[in-house]
């Protein structure tokens, strides 16, 4: 478990900074910043919580409850069980994770306040460790991509387009919500050939009228729409490494 917490800790470090170096606009930048909390960081303070209880002595399940209400449920009970001083750290770091947590940065404070109590939970992001996080997620997202079917078309879309921002830019980013992924792809407008992007951004909009559509007739067209773009999509994000 803790070998997770160290995974994790490190990565949203490396996310952050890659976010940072975005230049954005209000709007895009408070999406992406709320896509990181509600993903990376959400997940490392449930795995430092459990990793708490492991250490208090208690019995923690191999995998939380995929049912969110029931997730919440089980946490709530993990918390209950901690000894006051834990159980205070672990809830004021939570509320990093809050609307009014402050986003990112605001997590980040509250974490590193949090290791007053809970001891040093994974260590501080430098550049052999960023490296090696880069290197990491460009190995698992170009074999992800690789695999990926034509059925999947926003699992593609993404990870070309996390290995774009990487290869072109040097700058590491996550896993984001379907509705941000055009964000993403006009962010490398600069950096790319005005027919490349052009892909991008029109198999962005098809992916999502694809899995926004109801009728099966609508699902049917954006999906024959798509598929002669697959593997240009593809290729741009194994084009660069």
């Amino acid at each position: 478990m803790q070998e997770s917490v160290t995974s994790l800790g490190i990565n949203v470090q490396a996310f952050a900074k890659g976010l940072a170096s975005l230049e954005l606009d209000s709007g895009a930048g408070e999406a992406l910043d709320k896509a990181l909390v509600k993903g990376p960081c959400t997940d490392l303070w449930a795995a430092m919580l459990r990793s708490e209880a492991l250490h208090a002595g208690h019995e923690v399940p191999a995998a939380e409850p995929s049912d969110p209400a029931e997730r919440k449920k089980a946490q709530a009970a993990l918390l209950a069980s901690l000894k006051p001083k834990a159980k205070a750290a672990l809830e004021a770091l939570e509320k990093g994770l809050s609307a009014k947590g402050g986003g990112v940065e605001g997590f980040l404070a509250a974490l590193w306040k949090a290791e007053a109590t809970l001891g040093e939970q994974f260590p501080r992001l430098d550049k052999k460790r960023e490296k090696s996080v880069q290197q990491s997620c460009r190995a698992a997202w170009r074999a992800q991509l690789q695999e990926s079917g034509s059925d999947q078309p926003a699992v593609l879309l993404q990870l070309s387009l996390l290995l774009l921002h990487l290869d072109l830019g040097g700058t590491l980013l996550f896993p984001v919500p379907l509705k941000l992924l055009p964000t993403l792809a006009d962010l490398l407008q600069p950096k790319l050939p005005e027919g490349a992007h052009a892909t991008l951004t029109r198999f962005a909009t098809l992916t999502q009228a694809a899995l926004g559509a109801e009728l099966p007739a609508d699902q049917q067209a954006a999906a024959e729409s798509l598929a002669p773009m697959v593997e240009e999509v593809r290729q741009l994000g194994l084009a660069k490494a």
